[in-house]
């Protein structure tokens, strides 16, 4: 479940017309079916021997980061058994969308599998709300609906040997609203005449399967009760979301910590879905709105110290960083010139996405871009661990990569040993 984006894809029938048939695991699809996925991806093979093949239907979006990266492992394996397999990635995006992604993309431009723009059809016959969403049709029947994690060369092969496949069903929720509390008073003890107008109260749940992670904030001015309500979030984001500030990147961030993998995602050998449920939680606040924004925030982080038996806080530091910029000592011409015979690779799109690679992935130095070189790109790069092959490369394209010493906000996390956090 991927980084996770949501993306509500409401396909249903006009009132009067005829239902369309979907279909669940087990399900035998129609040869129909085949038939436009077919026609649509423009394969050349019967529809007879696309039903007597693997074929892995892979609703994305140009815009989900997880639908994005799985491609290029799936794409190859498309490679590896392209006799037995046939992988149709389908949008709902328009042609204009798929177009740019791929021929701009340094992912897209290298991706060998058939693409479907602008549908308004399959995606009926397999309904879903959440992205990536893979549907495995293994001779003619619905063999499992997963997330684009669990495609890999291990399930594929048991798949097409005949091994029993026992993937985690992929369920969607189409009507939850994240608006409302996640608890209520026990209605089953308390009688409805001794029932309390309002209750104030703070509650932390586990993680909640095939829902998107979100936020919401709602103010009863009749009650008197902010609420405010996170679902699907991994301790750091809910600090984050606590002080109202966009997320930091992995190097902005210092941590006292057993096991870093509860806090940060890795995404092998896990299933990003497994790690999800052990790693993500909600919670939910009631407070009264006679408490001011400082004091709702003071009350909120001390409830994720206590909960999760870590002490959490966002303090300004004078730190060394690693600052991207304009090489003012190379001509614009010599930079043209030298960038045209670079080979590299790692693609690179613009200056801005190094610059949010290396903070999260790649180094704990945090990273600064200037606003002026952002969109400078694309860039062609040996490695993004080796800080100074980096560094005499990007003097190729005219940018300089110095250390310097900024105030910026790091994000401070201790485990204080104790706590839900603690046991498995």
């Amino acid at each position: 479940m991927y980084s996770l984006l949501l993306y509500i894809l409401c396909y249903l029938s006009s009132f009067g017309q005829t239902a369309v048939k979907t279909y669940s695991i087990g399900d035998r699809v129609d040869a129909s079916v085949f038939n436009t996925i077919r026609s649509a991806a423009h394969l050349n093979e019967s529809t007879q021997a696309l039903q007597n093949k693997l074929l892995l239907v892979d609703f994305f979006a140009t815009n989900c980061k997880g639908c994005i990266h799985a491609l290029p492992l799936i794409d190859s394996l498309q490679q590896v058994y392209k006799s037995q397999m046939q992988v149709v990635a389908i949008t709902y995006e328009n042609d204009q969308k798929l177009e740019i992604f791929q021929t701009k993309s340094p992912i897209g431009k290298k991706l060998t599998v058939p693409f479907i723009a602008r549908d308004s059809s399959i995606a009926k016959h397999f309904p879903h709300y959440n992205l990536s969403h893979i549907v495995w049709i293994y001779k003619g029947t619905v063999r499992a609906i997963t997330y684009s994690d669990y495609v890999n060369n291990d399930n594929v092969s048991k798949i097409l040997s005949g091994e029993s496949l026992h993937l985690p069903v992929k369920r969607d929720v189409k009507d939850y609203h994240y608006d409302q509390s996640l608890l209520i008073l026990n209605q089953s003890n308390i009688p409805a005449f001794s029932m309390p107008k309002k209750a104030f109260y703070t509650a932390v749940t586990s993680y909640m399967n095939n829902l998107g992670p979100s936020t919401s904030t709602t103010i009863d001015s009749v009650h008197h009760i902010a609420h405010y309500g996170m679902v699907n979030w991994t301790i750091p984001e809910l600090y984050f979301w606590v002080a109202g500030v966009t997320p930091f990147p992995k190097s902005q961030m210092r941590l006292e910590v057993s096991d870093t993998s509860k806090y940060f995602y890795e995404p092998r050998p896990a299933y990003k879905e497994l790690w999800d449920s052990a790693n993500r939680y909600c919670y939910d606040a009631f407070l009264p709105t006679s408490m001011d924004e400082e004091e709702m925030k003071h009350k909120m982080r001390q409830d994720l110290d206590d909960y999760f038996g870590v002490t959490g806080r966002i303090e300004r530091r004078n730190v060394e960083c690693l600052v991207i910029d304009k090489d003012l000592s190379v001509k614009r011409e010599a930079v043209k010139k030298q960038a045209t015979v670079l080979t590299g690779k790692i693609d690179i799109p613009t200056v801005e996405d190094l610059a949010y690679l290396l903070n999260q992935e790649f180094i704990s130095t945090p990273v600064q871009c200037e606003s002026a070189i952002l969109k400078e790109g694309p860039l062609q790069l040996t490695s993004l661990k080796n800080i100074a092959l980096l560094e005499e490369e990007l003097k190729q394209y005219g940018i300089s990569l110095r250390k310097e010493k900024r105030e910026i906000d790091i994000f401070f996390l201790k485990e204080k040993n104790i706590g839900i956090q603690a046991t498995p």
